[in-house]
């Protein structure tokens, strides 16, 4: 096989057999990783694709579950620099990753193709070929290999299914000359109340421009948006898309998304989230997660110790995620900030874009990063974390009252299952969109705003913590907990609206399957394309 083989399932003839191929960015790939093992865990073959630069990624990543027997990662040689390897380390390791898959087509025709040669050199006695391609929406080129070998690719999309709802309408607004944004209407902020200010999608509330999509901004570069364009046009062609979401959480959109005015080939959408590890819809704190590197364990005790000092529903927690680097201004004001507050926190603090490596590695650098004197007069106030932090445990903890982030769309998902506010300071992608609906329709969340030089300044933080601490964020929690019952029940309900589509969604796999018994080895043959990827379809729910 070409690929390079890290962990091999146990396989049968009998078993259907389904290949997942995720963007090579965080976000993305631990998702996809969680909807593989619940499909192998409901007895199907997965085979799990990893871009080379992103396996240090995914051996960091074992500490959210151990993968399922039937699961095995396969890696693909890339394009990516060898000092790019490893975690994202900003931005740049988005266009990296971008470039990269650009070099993974040959490498991925080559492993559809020994996946089924292999399986029809041995009668099909000890593996199945792959029936489906579940890829990242971010892939499409996916879509030409799927129907090169007569199969059908499903799309993933990470994130909400309103997000999913203005990439379809994407073209449409490209013909409309509305995309990608001018710069005098696209960053004016004063006119933030004007009719030019706003995009219009069915079924979404208006849109604000600078709330739209980096990769539309004025400022982006042509060939992300030919990428972001081409994207968006080849949603028709999948035979279906599974989205990273719950029903109570994306109900209008998703009902948009059944409009043939935004999806006119009514390419079925499913909801199959929020896909977390199960530890994250028990109603108790854990101690399952514990790292096994020594120096990762001490943290986490020293953490959980501090916030058991505390009071309940008083600490704030600040965490960007894993590539949003805010810059030393930002971490300034957002430090003076929480220092205003007079707000208990814990505050996970990488080093800015300008450096280059992930976390602080001495007491004297993180010092670097922070005002004169901060360290020493918020000692007892504050926590700052410069390695791991348990975030599923910070998030469980009593004492935690809320979630400051950037809005990325796990990060999302992980406070909305432990029925936690947000305050949102959302940096790019999907994040200000993201923000915007947790704010505006979902009420759970507050928004730090940012001023025209795009930094959140110290008493705008300071201000959108008040509010949250205050009887805004007690109506503002009532809700996130509302919403936690809800992600649970449709995740660990049988009858939940996303344990439902998953399993329509096998089940669906499973009449391919029988239809394939009944065809010939050779109608896999790369030299018999076929428009079944297109083709192919089950009703929305």
């Amino acid at each position: 096989m070409a690929a390079d083989q890290l962990t091999r399932p146990k396989t049968s003839s009998n078993a259907i057999h389904l290949v997942l191929f995720p963007f090579p960015a965080q976000g993305h790939m631990i998702p996809l990783m969680q909807l593989g093992n619940v499909l192998a865990f409901k007895g199907l073959i997965i085979t799990f694709v990893c871009a080379e630069h992103r396996v240090p990624l995914m051996q960091e990543a074992e500490y959210r579950g151990q993968y399922h027997p039937n699961l095995r990662i396969v890696t693909l040689p890339d394009a990516v620099p060898p000092g790019e390897h490893g975690v994202d380390e900003g931005t740049d390791s988005v266009t990296w990753s971008i470039t990269g898959t650009q070099k993974m087509v040959d490498p991925f025709k080559i492993l559809i193709s020994d996946l089924i040669q292999s399986t029809n050199s041995d009668g099909g006695s000890s593996s199945s070929p792959p029936l489906g391609i579940i890829s990242d929406y971010a892939l499409s080129w996916t879509q030409d290999v799927a129907d090169e070998f007569s199969i059908p690719r499903y799309i993933f999309f990470p994130s909400a299914a309103s997000g999913l709802l203005f990439m379809f309408y994407v073209p449409t607004l490209v013909a409309k000359g509305q995309l990608p944004l001018s710069p005098s209407l696209g960053d004016d902020r004063e006119a933030a109340t004007k009719e030019e200010s706003y995009i219009y999608v069915p079924g979404l509330p208006p849109v604000r421009k600078r709330d739209v999509s980096s990769a539309w901004q004025a400022t982006s570069q042509q060939w992300l948006q030919r990428f972001s364009l081409r994207n968006a046009e080849r949603l028709h062609e999948a035979a279906g898309i599974l989205v990273n979401s719950f029903c109570a959480l994306d109900a209008d959109a998703i009902i948009a998304l059944r409009s043939s005015l935004v999806n006119p080939k009514m390419v079925s959408v499913r909801t199959v989230g929020p896909l977390l590890p199960r530890v994250f819809f028990d109603n108790h704190t854990f101690s399952s997660c514990s790292p096994q590197d020594g120096t990762l364990e001490a943290s986490q005790s020293r953490c959980l110790h501090w916030l058991d000092t505390q009071r309940t529903s008083s600490v704030i927690y600040i965490s960007f995620g894993s590539i949003v680097l805010p810059s030393f201004a930002q971490i300034h004001e957002l430090a003076l900030g929480l220092e205003a507050s007079k707000q208990p926190f814990v505050w996970v603090l990488r080093q800015p874009s300008s450096t280059a490596s992930r976390y602080c590695s001495s007491p004297e650098q993180l010092s670097s990063l922070l005002p004169e004197g901060f360290q020493l007069r918020t000692e007892k106030q504050g926590l700052i974390l410069s390695v791991w932090a348990p975030q599923l445990l910070i998030l469980s903890h009593p004492s935690t009252a809320a979630f400051l982030t950037h809005c990325g769309w796990n990060s999302t998902l992980e406070s909305v299952t432990r029925g936690l506010p947000m305050l949102g300071m959302p940096f790019f992608a999907d994040q200000m969109m993201n923000c915007r609906m947790l704010v505006d329709q979902l009420q759970i969340a507050a928004e730090i705003p940012k001023g025209d030089d795009g930094l959140a300044r110290r008493d705008a933080v300071s201000n959108a913590v008040t509010l949250v601490m205050g009887s805004a964020g007690e109506a503002m929690r009532q809700r996130a907990k509302e919403l936690r019952d809800a992600a649970k029940q449709a995740v660990m309900d049988e009858h939940g609206c996303s344990h439902n589509n998953l399993t329509t969604f096998v089940d669906e796999i499973r009449k391919h399957a029988i239809y394939h018994a009944q065809l010939s080895p050779a109608s896999h043959s790369s030299s018999s394309p076929s428009s079944s990827s297109s083709s192919s379809s089950w009703s929305s729910s």
